[in-house]
């Protein structure tokens, strides 16, 4: 005598609840305890990239048509998007060394370098910076324009800072990333690819909008410190 399937309810289907819970390895399969946590995370974190992505396209498409308020609210939400993805890390980082070995040895040829949604966030990035620039040029302003006068440009204004913001947490995720790397497996410790931290800090030496970093540069090339009003 069979026993009845569980009734799957509507919140599960709507959810995909079933699939979703069975892309991780049963108990039995796992190679070590913890192997059910490097699943579940990195899976999450593919989740939180195709929605970041899915929100940067939606804010260029909005940029392209000069609805700058609408493309802010979407940049915004990115942005909080990348502080949860560097949040999660820890999680990872309570792995033990001894841990992460049993779990490698079945991860084959795998790196997090071939993350689809991580590589898919590298190439939305231009696309990111043409959107803005093409803004600016249409209001025939400049970046630097735009942060000598911040009340000037409101909207201009807040539009760099959020790109600004992507960029810097990118770069942040990447950071605490090359950390979590040497943490877990050392700085020296050689993948299939090469070793990946430094792999890792080479591609965090060049950020995506360059042009936003120079405007800090360039408004306080010609800063000079002012008496000191406190001395005695």
């Amino acid at each position: 005598m069979t026993s009845e399937a569980k009734p799957v309810s509507e919140y599960e289907i709507y959810l995909g609840v079933p699939t979703l819970l069975s892309l991780q390895k049963e108990g039995g399969a796992r190679a070590h305890r913890d192997e059910l946590l490097f699943q579940v995370i990195h899976q999450v974190e593919e989740l939180w990239m195709k929605l970041a992505i899915n929100e940067i396209n939606d804010a260029v498409g909005h940029l392209n048509a000069d609805e700058v308020a609408s493309a802010l609210g979407l940049l915004r939400r990115v942005t909080e998007i990348e502080r949860m993805m560097i949040g999660q890390l820890r999680l990872i980082e309570m792995m033990s060394p001894h841990s992460y070995i049993a779990v490698r040895k079945v991860l084959g040829q795998g790196s997090g370098q071939e993350s689809p949604g991580f590589n898919a966030m590298l190439r939305v990035a231009p696309e990111l910076g043409a959107a803005m620039h093409g803004v600016l040029k249409r209001a025939c302003v400049s970046a630097l324009e735009v942060h000598a006068e911040p009340t000037k440009h409101p909207l201009l204004f807040q539009l760099t800072e959020c790109v600004i913001d992507y960029d810097e947490l990118f770069q942040t995720f990447r950071f605490h990333h090359i950390m979590l790397v040497k943490r877990i497996i050392g700085a020296g410790t050689a993948s299939l690819k090469g070793k990946p931290t430094e792999l890792l800090e080479r591609s965090m030496r060049a950020p995506f909008y360059p042009e936003l970093w120079e405007v800090r540069e360039t408004m306080f090339a010609d800063f000079s410190r002012g008496e000191n009003l406190y001395k005695k």
